[in-house]
């Protein structure tokens, strides 16, 4: 490690100088400044480049106490040419009282890369709100001129199948590491976006030579505003409520909005795929097949890096876990000789949710990590009094202090440090942790191959169609792949109750048409972790988060776990197109008799019957040798033509049988009114609501939205 630059080797009592009072939204006004630091700044670093002595000055005087930062950060480096965010916003990162949208996020981003050829911005998608979310990639102008040819041959290397080990070992050897970084996903935490700014400007303009080092092996990724619409609401909060600093408060809250239907869960949206950010990082990660994310978060002083107490994921490759650790444990040691107190590892989370969005990594052989850093929320520094990471322990052998002045600049001087040093560890690794990753790859496909289950079969035929191509659906947007059975054939399989007699059966019968997810496949473990049931264990520590999410469950589907490896060699087919689960019209007569299915389904199926009649039965009815049970409806055949209810049962996976008048003609009925549906909020747990609001958009049901 080096030593500490002389310009922070002097240490003096911290003392507040509060300049005037900006108005909302502006940043003229003299910030916060701190004078621990008074010694003459060196006009070049020691690998002599010119220092920007202006911004570097800015820097010190808003970081609170000398301990607080490190020579990889407590200057700026001047590149003649180069956008830094002080030729961009007339500042650098971290003044106090300043943040910015997400707009100005962005254009910072295409100015630096208008004067850069080692940066790009691109546009990723949009948010249901239309804000754009952004993505940038930095390294060396050689590895941009090809990033399509490094994106091709991650995909290549992230599949056995498709390339040998020699060419896997060509592609291991030439490849830089692909290593992405995501900000500002939680909105309130507001540190991270800043952050990035001044992290790719020194990625791009530094000649220090550890900088040199991961701009030549690391392609650095970062989504500088994950959620672009709550990044906005949380900045145009902090402008209209606490424009002014005011040192004795702590964290203050934010809106109570972040996007439009999720606010801190959308970092537990990593399975099922509904917010669009969601969406389009974990279509990156595929898309890239990215070998290691990076979420940027805060909560806990000063820095943890994540590996998590356990119990661990048992679908994760053991090799993920040690690399969790080998990580961290640079990191902390790292950081710690550079004299920052408060990094730390282990004791935080647990290690076993999936549904993280950094876990979109974990479960597609890459690793997936984040940070916790000690942000205010509002950019004021303010006098914080830390409470339960204080102590010695093996993880955390010198631990955050009990109370402390506390900056934007110090939070931006833990992150883009931690950062910078895992960086280093990727670049100076490069080949080890590509060759890992391809290990993990074919550990997948040895696994399903050799290792039961070997697939997982879901019948054509389901009691709930809707619901079980909905899980396909799914599962196919996540990656996985999924075939179709040609022939009919019988394997072993895990025990299950058999439908009609609930008795338990270890084979299953595949018919043609069956839906199959084969195990010998890239994303092995991620099927595992959303098909099989989870055990977490009885004697583990009170768990973290959710602790089970078994699709065939949540989506009430019936699948079976074929533990017999000919299963493999079983005739099948790709799946491709749209797919469809159940749903057929049989038979003729005056009325259409329908099944209940108690499906997620049923209330949309009823609503696109618009202002056709529909009636309930209130008692089963006998057809032929079956027994339809009471709720079945009834829609009157001149009503609802038999091409429009054949597309209607396909829609939703229903069985609409056509019977005559004779055979319901005595059944009690009552007529299904269309439901009128208000959500009441209330302003303040706007979660919960949003969750409501989103399945109800989702699925077509219109309702009224009323507040108290």
């Amino acid at each position: 490690m080096r030593c500490r630059h002389p310009m922070v080797l002097l240490l003096a009592a911290a003392i507040l100088a509060v300049g005037a009072v900006p108005a909302a939204g502006q940043d003229k006004a003299p910030p916060q400044t701190f004078s621990w630091h008074d010694g003459a700044i060196p006009a070049t670093t020691p690998w002599g480049q010119a220092v920007d002595v202006e911004s570097t000055r800015l820097i010190l005087s808003w970081t609170t106490a000398a301990e607080y930062t490190s020579p990889l950060v407590d200057h700026l480096p001047a590149a003649p040419g180069v956008v830094s965010p002080t030729d961009h916003f007339g500042h650098p990162i971290g003044r106090p009282g300043v943040l910015h949208r997400t707009a100005q996020i962005h254009d910072y981003f295409r100015a630096l890369d208008a004067s850069t050829d080692r940066v790009r911005f691109a546009e990723l998608g949009e948010t249901e709100e239309g804000n754009q979310i952004g993505l940038v990639r930095v390294g060396s102008k050689a590895n941009l001129s090809r990033l399509d040819e490094i994106r091709r041959a991650y995909r290549r290397l992230a599949d056995p199948r498709v390339s040998d080990r020699a060419e896997a070992d060509r592609l291991i050897a030439e490849l830089p590491v692909l290593y992405l970084l995501t900000a500002g996903l939680h909105s309130t935490e507001t540190g991270p976006p800043e952050m990035v700014m001044e992290l790719a400007y020194r990625l791009a303009a530094s000649d220090d030579p550890l900088i040199r080092e991961i701009r030549e092996n690391v392609v650095t990724l970062i989504v500088p505003v994950t959620e672009p619409d709550g990044r906005n609401r949380v900045v145009d909060w902090y402008r209209l409520h606490y424009p002014a600093p005011d040192t004795t408060k702590k964290r203050l809250p934010g809106p109570p909005y972040w996007g439009k239907y999720i606010f801190h869960d959308n970092n537990r949206d990593g399975l099922q795929l509904t917010a669009r950010l969601t969406q389009e990082v974990v279509g990156l990660i595929r898309d890239w097949a990215i070998p290691i994310a990076h979420d940027l978060h805060e909560s806990v002083p000063y820095l943890y890096t994540s590996t998590g107490t356990g119990p661990y994921n048992p679908t994760v490759d053991p090799i993920t876990v040690a690399e969790w650790t080998w990580f961290a444990n640079y990191e902390v040691t790292a950081l710690t000789a550079y004299g920052m107190p408060g990094v730390w590892t282990h004791g935080f989370y647990d290690g076993w949710n999936p549904t993280y969005l950094i876990w979109a990594a974990n479960t597609r052989n890459g690793m997936g990590r984040f940070y916790e850093t000690y942000g205010n929320s509002i950019p004021w520094t303010v006098e914080r009094t830390v409470g339960g990471q204080t102590s010695v322990e093996w993880y955390r052998p010198n631990p955050p202090r009990d109370t402390t002045l506390w900056s934007l600049r110090n939070n931006t001087n833990y992150m883009q440090t931690g950062v910078l040093t895992a960086l280093s560890l990727a670049a100076r690794h490069r080949e080890r942790l590509l060759a890992q990753y391809r290990t993990k790859v074919e550990n997948a496909l040895r696994l399903g191959r050799t290792q039961p289950p070997h697939a997982y079969v879901i019948p054509g035929t389901q009691e709930r169609g809707r619901d079980a191509a909905e899980m396909i659906d799914l599962l196919r947007r996540q990656g996985i792949e999924v075939h179709r059975a040609t022939a009919p054939g019988a394997y072993a399989a895990e025990a299950a109750p058999t439908p009609a007699k609930g008795e338990a059966t270890d084979s299953v019968a595949v018919s043609a048409g069956d839906l199959v997810i084969r195990m010998d496949q890239p994303y092995r473990n991620l099927v595992l972790t959303l098909m099989q049931i989870q055990d977490f264990p009885e004697d583990a520590p009170r768990p973290y988060d959710d602790v089970a999410w078994t699709f065939p469950l949540m989506f009430a589907t019936e699948a079976r776990a074929v533990t017999d490896p000919a299963m493999l060699a079983h005739a099948m087919e790709p799946l491709s197109g749209p797919v469809a689960v159940g749903g057929s019209v049989t038979g003729s007569g005056s009325w259409w008799l329908v099944p209940p299915s108690s499906s997620a389904f049923t209330l949309p199926a009823r609503i696109a019957l618009g202002r056709t009649s529909a009636w309930a039965l209130e008692e089963p009815v006998v057809l032929g040798q079956d027994s339809i049970p009471a709720g079945a409806w009834l829609i009157r055949a001149r009503d609802l033509p038999v091409d429009r209810a054949r597309s209607w049962a396909a829609e939703f996976g229903l069985d609409v049988l056509g019977v005559s008048d004779a055979v319901i003609s005595r059944t009690p009925r009552h007529e299904l009114d269309l439901p009128r549906l208000a959500i009441l909020h209330t302003w303040r747990s706007t979660q919960p609501e949003g969750w409501a609001r989103y399945t109800l958009d989702a699925l077509g049901i219109p309702y009224t939205y009323i507040a108290d």
